[in-house]
């Protein structure tokens, strides 16, 4: 399924205030990802494009067929070039960074499943790096809320997706809620779309959400 056109300028909307949140924090500036610092999150947004998204899309329904040795093989097969190509295109410099970042994404991410993977990961990475340098929640977006709905909704279906997700209920501040996995509710997580979306991505400390139940105080930090 293609993008709608409003969908497509949410998209580079997004892309735009990532690019733009980039350029004023600078490269050296800290992110929430592990140690690295913005450049280095820059290079992997950038790689991770290369392979228009394919690599995450492609393998995580395959995993669920494999063995858990098969599986891991296929997870080191795409780690390991990854790092090796972030090095790589950290090493072009920071203004190529960004260049490469502002022509946009591949025609590929027009394909609704690859989109709505790299929406979450880019609004994840966004706030990466917002909240390590002192920003809270953004103002409140409707349309862009609404797709962060929809794409972890459809991500349920992919079972390394799904299955860190099961019996957590999330509660969304209009009154609706759902279940992101299989089973009972064993935890309930209340927020906006994106404070649960950075709770369940493992920046649980950072996010606005209250979690009650069995996962109350933890993170889930599902692949993003």
């Amino acid at each position: 399924m293609i993008l709608s056109r409003e969908t497509r300028a949410l998209h580079r909307a997004e892309r735009a205030e990532l690019l733009a949140t980039f350029r004023a924090a600078g490269p050296d500036a800290p992110t929430l990802c592990d140690e690295w610092p913005v450049r280095t999150l820059a290079a992997h947004v950038v790689v991770s494009e290369s392979y228009a998204g394919l690599p995450m899309t492609v393998s995580y329904p395959l995993w669920r067929v494999l063995s858990a040795r098969a599986g891991q093989a296929m997870r080191d097969s795409i780690t390991g070039p990854m790092v090796r190509n972030m090095a790589k295109a950290e090493a072009r410099g920071w203004e190529w960074l960004l260049g490469r970042l502002e022509s946009g994404p591949p025609r590929l991410f027009g394909l609704r499943l690859i989109a709505e993977v790299r929406l979450l990961e880019e609004f994840v990475h966004h706030e990466d790096v917002r909240r390590a340098n002192g920003q809270g929640p953004r103002g409140t977006n409707e349309r862009l809320a609404a797709d962060l709905v929809d794409a972890m909704r459809t991500m349920r279906g992919i079972a390394q997706f799904a299955a860190p997700r099961h019996g957590i209920e999330v509660a969304l501040p209009d009154g609706r809620s759902y279940l992101l996995g299989e089973g009972p509710s064993r935890s309930r997580v209340a927020g906006a779309p994106g404070e649960v979306l950075l709770w369940l991505a493992g920046r649980g400390r950072v996010a606005d959400v209250e979690v009650t139940g069995e996962l109350a105080g933890t993170d889930v930090a599902l692949r993003v």
